[in-house]
C-alpha cells in the first residue's frame, strides 16, 4: 500500500523489520520498486537475497534489467539466463522477459536464439522478437515473424499491428501497408495506440487509402 502512494523509505522501514523474509516478501518490494521506477532497487534487493529465488523474482528481475542499461543490470540479466533451464515454471514467460533484455542491449543474435528455444510461441513472444526487432533497426525482420506467426496459427492482436505499422513508417513499402491495414480487426481502428501509428505511418511520406 505504501508503495502504491510512493512511500518509499516506509516501505523499506516495514521490510526491514520482517525478519524471515521469502520470495513473496521479496517479490512484493521488488513489484513495488517497479512501480515507482526504481530499477536499480530491484537488483540491490535481488543481490541481497539470501534464499533462491523463484521463477517471479526471476522474471521481475528481468523485466527490471530491460529497464536499467547498465553493465550491472546486463550481467544479472545474463546470469539468471543462463540458470533458465533449472527453472521450471512460467518458463515462456522467462524466455520472453529475457529476449526482451537481450533486445534492449542490443545482442540480436543470442535474443533470436533465445526465441527459438521457446517450444510453444505465443503472441506475447512473437510481440517481444518484432518490438526487439524495430528498436534494433531490422523493420524487415518484423515482416518475416509476422508471416512466421500466421504459420503458427496465432492470432495477431493489437500489439503485433502497432508494430507492424511502426516499422513499415520506417520504411515505406506501400503494398505492405495496404496489406497489414486490410489484415487488422475492423475494432482495433478505434484503439488509440493503433491510431497514432497509421497517423505516423501516414505522415511518412505514405500515401496510404482504406
Amino acid at each position: 500500500m505504501l508503495m502504491k502512494f510512493g512511500d518509499i523509505q516506509s516501505a523499506e522501514s516495514i521490510f526491514n523489520l520482517i525478519k524471515n523474509k521469502d520470495n513473496y516478501t521479496y517479490g512484493v518490494m521488488m513489484k513495488g520498486y517497479a512501480e515507482n521506477k526504481k530499477f536499480d532497487k530491484i537488483l540491490d534487493l535481488y543481490e541481497q537475497m539470501n534464499l533462491k529465488p523463484d521463477h517471479i523474482i526471476y522474471i521481475i528481475v528481468l523485466n527490471a534489467c530491460v529497464q536499467d542499461s547498465h553493465d550491472r543490470a546486463k550481467h544479472i540479466g545474463k546470469t539468471i539466463l543462463q540458470q533458465i533451464p533449472n527453472i521450471c515454471p512460467d518458463k515462456n514467460v522467462l524466455l520472453t522477459s529475457g529476449l526482451n533484455m537481450l533486445m534492449n542491449i542490443g545482442d540480436v543474435s543470442a535474443a533470436e536464439r533465445l526465441f527459438r528455444a521457446i517450444r510453444k510461441r505465443d503472441v506475447i513472444a512473437y510481440g517481444a522478437i518484432m518490438h526487439g526487432y524495430r528498436i534494433n533497426d531490422q523493420p524487415l525482420k518484423c515482416f518475416e515473424s509476422f508471416v512466421e506467426l500466421k504459420q503458427d496459427n496465432l492470432v495477431p492482436d493489437e500489439i503485433i499491428f502497432n508494430i507492424l505499422f511502426g516499422a513499415c513508417s520506417e520504411i515505406g513499402i506501400l503494398s505492405k501497408c495496404k496489406s497489414y491495414y486490410n489484415q487488422m480487426p475492423s475494432h482495433f481502428q478505434s484503439q488509440q495506440r493503433i491510431q497514432n501509428a497509421l497517423i505516423h505511418m501516414w505522415v511518412s511520406d505514405i500515401n496510404f487509402n482504406y
